[in-house]
Parts: C-alpha cells; structure tokens; sequence
C-alpha cells in the first residue's frame, strides 16, 4: 500500500475551512476531476454516507464515508468501486489549526494497492498527487470567492446604509 499525501496552508480560520470540507455531497467544487456528485446513502454529513462522483471522462466512482471528527476536523472516506489494477483505496481531509496566525493546515491522504507493474504504478502515484494538489488549490479559490461573495454583500449593505443617512 502507498500513501499520497499533499498540503497546504490556507489562510483562513480552521472553523471556516472546516465548513467547506466537512459535508462529503458538496465538494464538487473542488474535488479532482469531478463532473457531478450525486448522493446515494445519507447526505454526505453522516458517517456511511454514499456519494457518487461522476468523472470528467464519464466515469462513475462510489465513494462511502468512514468517519467525520469535528473535533479534529478529519474527514474518511474509502472507494467502494474497485478495479482489477487499483484497490483497498483510502482517503482523508484532515485539518489543523496554526494558532499563531489563525489559519490552517490542510492535508489530503490517498492510500491505495495497486497491482500493476511499478513504472505504471508510479505514474499513477504522480498523477493522484497532481490531481490531490489541484484539488487544495481549487478548494483554496472556493473559499476565497465565497469570501469574496460575502464581503461584497456586506460592503454593499454598508453603502446603501450610509446613503440611507445622507
């Protein structure tokens, strides 16, 4: 079994990050290559729940979750499709808040078996930390407009406001 693992720093608080990563149906967003995301079990807030991730190039991969700890704001998952080359796949989203600046630490974990030749292993090991590396960098721009989107109504609120008393 290998584990791919990338990171990141995120700027934002972990409670905010946490609100983006936490519920398994709405990470379409960002999660690596995804075309749509339909829940099959549950509502991808509950441990068992059961999405299916429809790829880009069409196909389906069903994904169940393992565990949700909002104390450790760590979320499990595991593959429940398997393929005859690639199995026993595993993952994790796992955050840690860095006090000192208020922000946060974010880790995506693969583990995955794989029963093909070395060379062809490698290259998949190299392509899942690509697509888990582009996955943080679009959650990162998630969070940032909707950020964005939300000051935008405040800073509009206040103008309208203060033209108010005028």
């Amino acid at each position: 079994m290998v584990s791919i693992r990338a990171s990141a720093v995120f700027e934002w608080p972990v409670q905010l990050v946490w609100e983006h990563v936490r519920d398994f149906a709405s990470h379409l967003d960002w999660i690596e290559g995804g075309a749509a995301v339909e829940m099959l079990k549950g509502d991808g807030t509950t441990v068992g729940g059961v999405r299916r991730v429809t790829l880009e190039n069409g196909i389906e991969v069903d994904e169940a979750i393992t565990s949700i700890d909002d104390t450790t704001h760590t979320l499990s998952y595991r593959l429940l499709s398997e393929y005859p080359e690639v199995f026993n796949v595993t993952g994790f989203i796992r955050l840690t808040a860095i006090t000192a600046t208020n922000s946060t630490f974010v880790e995506r974990d693969l583990s995955v078996d794989c029963a093909l030749p070395r060379k062809e292993f490698d290259a998949i090991i190299d392509h899942r930390f690509n697509l888990l590396t582009t996955s943080l960098q679009a959650l990162s721009e998630v969070i940032r407009q909707r950020i964005a989107g939300g000051n935008a109504v405040l800073e509009r609120s206040a103008e309208s406001e203060i033209a108010g008393q005028a």
